[in-house]
């Protein structure tokens, strides 16, 4: 009855309310502004990116909340992670300067830092000089990226490193080892050195030690093995060092799942995917303050008036269950903390039962005293009663359509309505749990391309292709069979059945995108890649059969793409044959397993040796011969290649000795470094010390470089290079044309050579185009005063090409193949008249 009688007044003062507001909405309508305003929100990385996603998910709120004025969102995605080359960029300039002649931008909102430094670089050009709001950017990237740009202000993002490690150490006072994952971005890098610094900063009896470059399985190997002294810190992490993208709460799942060890973050994103918590960095407040910073420039306060918001961009936050998982006390959790999955007290559990309790004692009490005055109100009361009833009948229907429709939304994809991971994850242990002697097929199917076409035909198309192809696809598969879409461009297939219908499955699937794929006015060639892996041989969960399905899938991709392939074991060989090679790799160079072999170059010209270029050679006792293509990229993953490297340059330097005592004093020896030399901060000294070691002219070395090394855009490895080619080193771009670079940008690398990759020069005698753009690029070489020398001649007609071209000098078996050092000194000896 209290309860009942409580809802009646309650639903009269909100009706009084309502119709209040009501009254009064038209007049405050009238006096709103009615002028729209565009806004852009210019993204440095992709959609689904988490971090990226909860920024603008909180901007756009923080929009739809304002009632002043008419808004239009245009959003923009650069893709920065995946594709950080100057080409991306300049495809993105042009796309946008088409998609906004015509439509005026009021302001600009940028996160993080390359969409920063994009809007304040062409802002003027295609914005009109759009006033500009960042968020995500730290202090001292904002100073350096906007420099005397002043139509700018935002939220400066700074991680507070210091507060996360207190956090921890006062947690668990054990801790003396700090375990830091950061990708080896440039950013990554930075936040490994920051984490140093505070530890050194707040005096805290503790060290940090980085996780070496490596493969996400080898970083979950590396966890396995932590001391019980120890923690894990995850900071800056997108890809691992074979380019395998992996988002931050994924590895974070993956992390703490196995670590021995509690794991902390400094993103808020990791929590609830296994970190224990920390100072985090939260990206939703980022975009709200962003967009509050917005609407102050669009209600037309000078945004030079406006200061950069440098507090609060982060939270004290912990985990519960992570925090139990590992037994530490709540009373070391600062008050100020927030706790999530902390299970309530039985008055908070059960505070709404206990209220209406007291409160149907009281009202009773009350009633009782009534009754007593006026027993006539009794039919009133009962009528009441009845219509409450009916009321809390109806509020009862309208909480299970609400159940039912957050049911919908936890367990469907919001663009496709197709069922989503949490559906699949949930199927596959049913089909598990009561039908585990059946076989199931899990088929994983990948747009081909599909990132060429979001890019090119904007991301509504996109969306609407996958919404045609979900549809496509739910049209043609049989009603046994379940479709799901996981995210990005990939569907999964999922039934139960065997190997022979999987066959069949995927052959028809493949015949449905034979035929084109009607998007709106578009008719496209859609072709699709599918890895197929069966249950229970190739896994019994979800993740188990997602991961070797995907590895399958790839596999196809590799391929060539519109295939399917089954995954077998054999496909991890390369996984094994890498393990080994680690192994062996380790002791290598201490038992001297590593040998040098020597390649002429031929000047043309002047008809004459040039000089040699230096060739690694590893043959192991028990692995035999291993081409350098397979152990230089495990000796960079391992950084092992810094000692290796160093022992290629000495051994090079102390040949170059050898060649000037016996009278060759114009020849060159040419050395091959990898990033990962480049970037130790004593290379440069190590280059200068060794040459002057063995009392060598810098004329004498020449460093080979590939293109990729250059395109990484690192600042300090353009002056180390810029360093060493001011003093006479001479530096090559080596296998040029495979990489990124094109013609134009060649003026601006810090190099003196170029070497023409040999697939140039094999095609270049069968195909004219080829052989015209070869000629291009020596002639453009040339005239950018570089030298051209062309790798891989193996006959007469491409030396006379390459002759007839100007080409500086040729290397190749047509003059020599690869000599050790006893052959290549009778060698020279020879070819210059001396036997």
């Amino acid at each position: 009855m209290a309860n009942s009688r409580h809802r009646t007044y309650t639903i009269i003062i909100v009706g009084i309310i309502i119709a209040t507001f009501t009254l009064i909405n038209p007049m405050i309508s009238s006096s709103a502004q009615t002028d729209e305003k565009n806004v852009l929100i210019l993204n440095s990385y992709h959609r689904g990116f988490l971090w990226t996603d909860q920024t603008v998910d909180a901007i756009t709120e923080k929009f739809n909340q304002n009632e002043a004025y008419s808004t239009s969102l245009f959003i923009e995605y650069m893709d920065w992670k995946n594709y950080p080359t100057q080409a991306n960029l300049d495809l993105l300039k042009q796309t946008l300067k088409y998609r906004y002649e015509r439509q005026e931008i009021d302001i600009i909102i940028a996160t993080d830092d390359a969409a920063l430094e994009f809007a304040v670089t062409n802002t003027k050009d295609i914005f009109n000089d759009a006033p500009i709001i960042f968020t995500g950017v730290s202090t001292g990237n904002y100073h350096s990226l906007t420099q005397d740009f002043e139509n700018v202000t935002g939220v400066v993002e700074e991680a507070e490193i210091e507060e996360t490690l207190k956090l921890a150490m006062a947690i668990n006072e054990d801790i003396k080892l700090v375990y830091v994952l950061h990708d080896y971005t440039e950013s990554g890098i930075a936040m490994g050195k920051s984490v140093a610094q505070s530890i050194k900063n707040s005096r805290l009896s503790a060290h940090s030690i980085s996780f070496a470059p490596m493969s996400v399985e080898r970083i979950l190997e590396e966890v396995k093995s932590l001391p019980q002294n120890s923690m894990i810190l995850i900071t800056t992490f997108h890809r691992d060092s074979r380019g395998t993208i992996i988002d931050n709460p994924l590895i974070t799942s993956m992390i703490s799942e196995i670590a021995p060890v509690p794991v902390f973050s400094l993103y808020e994103m990791s929590l609830g995917h296994g970190a224990i918590g920390g100072k985090v960095i939260s990206g939703t407040f980022q975009g709200e303050t962003a967009a509050e910073l917005a609407m102050r420039v669009l209600d037309g306060e000078d945004i030079r008036e406006i200061d950069v918001f440098k507090n609060g961009t982060t939270k004290l936050v912990v985990d519960y269950d992570e925090l139990s998982k590992f037994g530490f006390p709540l009373n070391k959790i600062p008050k100020d903390a927030t706790i999530f999955n902390k299970p309530l007290s039985i008055m908070d559990e059960y505070k709404d039962i206990v209220y209406i309790g007291i409160s149907a004692i009281t009202f009773l009490s009350i009633f009782l005293i009534v009754l007593s005055v006026a027993l006539n109100r009794l039919m009133t009361a009962k009528k009441k009663l009845q219509e409450n009833n009916i009321e809390l009948n109806a509020l009862y229907n309208q909480i299970s359509a609400s159940e039912e429709e957050l049911k919908q939304m936890a367990y469907h994809d919001n663009l496709t309505g197709l069922p989503n991971r949490e559906s699949l994850k949930e199927d596959i242990e049913n089909h598990h749990r009561y039908t585990p002697d059946n076989q199931g097929i899990f088929m994983v199917i990948d747009i081909d391309d599909f990132k060429y076409i979001n890019d090119t035909m904007g991301h509504t198309f996109g969306d609407k292709m996958l919404i045609d192809i979900a549809k496509k696809l739910r049209q043609n598969l049989k009603d046994e069979l379940k479709l799901y879409r996981v995210g990005g461009d990939e569907y999964i297939v999922w039934c139960s059945s065997d190997l022979e219908s999987a066959e069949g499955l995927a052959q028809e699937i493949s015949r449905y995108f034979s035929e084109a794929t009607h998007v709106g006015d578009s008719i496209l060639q859609v072709d699709v890649s599918m890895g197929i892996s069966i249950y229970p041989q190739d896994g019994s969960d979800s993740d188990s059969l997602m991961k070797n399905a995907d590895i399958a899938m790839y596999e196809a991709k590799r391929l060539g793409k519109g295939r399917y392939i089954f995954y077998n074991d054999d496909m991890k060989s390369t996984i094994v044959e890498r393990a080994e090679i680690e192994q062996k790799l380790r002791t290598a160079l201490e038992n001297n397993e590593f040998e040098l072999y020597f390649q002429p170059q031929f000047d043309i010209l002047k008809n004459e040796i040039w000089g040699v270029e230096a060739l690694i050679r590893w043959k192991s006792p028990t692995l035999g011969t291993v081409s350098p293509d397979k152990f230089i990229k495990i000796a960079e993953d391992s950084q092992k290649i810094v000692a290796i490297g160093k022992w290629v340059f000495e051994e090079s330097c102390r040949f170059a000795k050898k060649l000037y005592m016996m009278g060759y004093y114009k020849h060159t020896v040419a050395v091959n470094i990898s990033v990962i030399q480049l970037m130790q901060e004593d290379f440069n000294d190590f280059i200068l010390d060794t040459i002057k070691k063995y009392d060598l002219s810098c004329k004498t070395i020449e460093i080979e470089i590939t293109e990729s090394v250059l395109m990484k855009s690192i600042d300090d490895v353009y002056e180390k290079l810029s360093i060493l080619k001011d003093i006479g080193i001479r530096i090559a771009l080596d296998d040029f044309g495979t990489g990124y670079s094109s013609l134009s940008y060649l003026k601006a690398l810090p190099i003196t050579t170029l070497k023409i990759d040999k697939s140039f020069i094999r095609d270049m005698e069968n195909d004219l185009m080829t052989e015209n753009l070869t000629s291009s690029i020596i002639s453009l070489a040339h005239q950018l005063n570089l030298e051209v020398v062309a790798e891989g001649v193996e006959n007469l007609g491409q030396f006379e090409r390459i002759k007839k071209y100007k080409g500086n000098r040729i290397q190749g078996y047509y003059f020599a193949k690869p000599m050790p050092e006893e052959d290549i000194i009778p060698f020279i000896d020879k070819i210059s008249g001396r036997i």
